[in-house]
């Protein structure tokens, strides 16, 4: 009976050997398979090894046309607005608005009355100081003739004062020899006495007439001067009057009049809050729009545009950017184009407001792919790309992107699989199941 129990208690000690070693075999079994399975097979994000459906195109190539669409409007080339150069009442006005004129047409007349007295005035002004120069300049001239007598009695009594000498040399020789007498030699000396004071004062109203002379020419000269003032201000005034008349400065249309007759208008100078008259060479309008600093770099004189002109309903006037600022404003940074457009049959009108497209590239063959395949990773732009059946990803360089179609300008060579869209999240090493875009 002992030896049954102990029989039935080493069956035990024997299957409890067993069954340890039996598990430690079949967990390393599966250790050993699903690491090889794990090496054989990519892995899906769900966990299940099955695979995710995605929409998968092939880069295509395309040509690549970069176009901007602008509001804009229309002015016209050349555009004045016309003040009053001085203040006065308003005689007549000869036009109205849409008026035609030319170039040096009356269009307007102010009356000042204090204007013509004022220039009366500046005549009498200039009469007088016209007067006063010829005054001076005859007593100039009498100077020179009391300049000239003075230096000829100068000369008169310097040859006196030579003869005189002579009769004395002659004198002391005779008297010397007791030819003469005392009271000749007397004379003698008495009278170059006489020659040399008479020839001293001869020079000396000569000086004092030379001196009256140069300040006779000084008055004359600021005569002159005066004069030239008053006439200068005569003509001053003159031009003023002519300023009370108001004339085209070039051909053209008026666009606006902002007086009647009768009315007060002030100078342009003291800041007039409106002017008399406005006009515009429309001609030759310019289509002007305001291009974002991001997309100043490539406009440029001759860049094409096309117009729209939607209220006339002209589309697709094609055209060419005739120039632009070459600076960013900094209050808006933006950057001024304008186009000129040729208006001769006078369809188009100042202040119209445009649409305008520019191109601002264009390229005959680029590498595309839609937008929404491209994928922003920390190492830069990336795209998924299906190669034998499993998620790869594919570093690129993008271009312009326009939100539907990307350009690619590195990183694909334009075979690949690139996945659009998805039935789920995709990993790198995500087994897919490539479906074509479309089908």
């Amino acid at each position: 009976m002992e030896h049954e129990r102990m029989d039935r208690n080493e069956e035990p000690t024997r299957g409890c050997r067993v069954r340890p070693l039996a598990i430690a075999a079949a967990f390393v079994f599966w250790l050993v398979g699903g690491a090889a399975h794990a090496q054989s097979s990519p892995t899906s994000t769900d966990g299940t090894g099955a695979s995710v459906q995605a929409q998968v195109v092939t880069p295509a190539r395309r040509p690549l046309t970069r176009q901007l669409r602008l509001p804009g409007s229309l002015i016209a080339d050349v555009q004045a607005d016309l003040y009053a150069k001085t203040s006065g009442f308003v005689m007549a006005v000869n036009v109205e608005i849409g008026d035609r004129v030319s170039a040096g047409q009356v269009l307007l007349t102010l009356d000042v009355p204090e204007m013509t007295e004022e220039i009366r005035q500046a005549e009498a002004v200039v009469a007088e100081r016209q007067a006063t120069v010829r005054a001076f300049e005859a007593k100039a001239r009498e100077g020179m003739r009391t300049v000239e007598t003075a230096r000829a009695e100068v000369q008169r009594f310097a040859a006196q004062r030579k003869l005189d000498e002579l009769n004395l040399s002659r004198r002391e020789e005779l008297f010397a020899a007791n030819a003469v007498p005392q009271q000749a030699l007397d004379e003698a000396v008495i009278a170059l006495a006489v020659s040399d004071a008479q020839h001293r004062i001869a020079e000396a109203k000569t000086a004092g007439a030379i001196a009256l002379q140069a300040s006779v020419e000084a008055d004359t000269d600021v005569a002159r001067a005066q004069a030239l003032v008053a006439t200068a201000d005569h003509a001053r005034r003159l031009a003023l009057a002519n300023y009370t008349i108001l004339v085209a400065p070039f051909d053209g249309v008026i666009t606006m009049r902002n007086v009647d007759p009768g009315s007060f208008v002030r100078s342009g100078e003291g800041n007039a809050p409106l002017p008399a008259l406005q006009m515009m060479d429309t001609r030759r309008l310019r289509a002007v729009m305001e291009v974002a600093e991001v997309d100043a770099p490539f406009v440029r004189a001759g860049t094409p545009v096309n117009i729209d002109v939607t209220s006339l309903g002209r589309l697709g006037v094609a055209a060419a950017v005739t120039r632009t600022a070459g600076a960013i404003r900094p209050d808006t940074r933006t950057m001024r184009v304008e186009v000129d457009l040729a208006n001769d049959d006078g369809l188009l009108t100042p202040g119209m407001y445009v649409e305008m497209t520019l191109t601002l590239e264009s390229k005959t063959e680029v590498t595309m792919i839609p937008s929404k395949s491209i994928r922003t990773a920390a190492a830069g732009t990336v795209v998924f790309v299906v190669e034998q059946g499993v998620a790869k990803s594919a570093p690129i360089t993008v271009g312009y992107d326009d939100g539907i179609w990307a350009e690619v300008l590195s990183g694909l060579t334009g075979s690949e699989q690139v996945i659009t869209a998805t039935s789920g999240a995709i990993i790198v090493g995500s087994r897919v199941l490539a479906i074509p875009s479309g089908s």
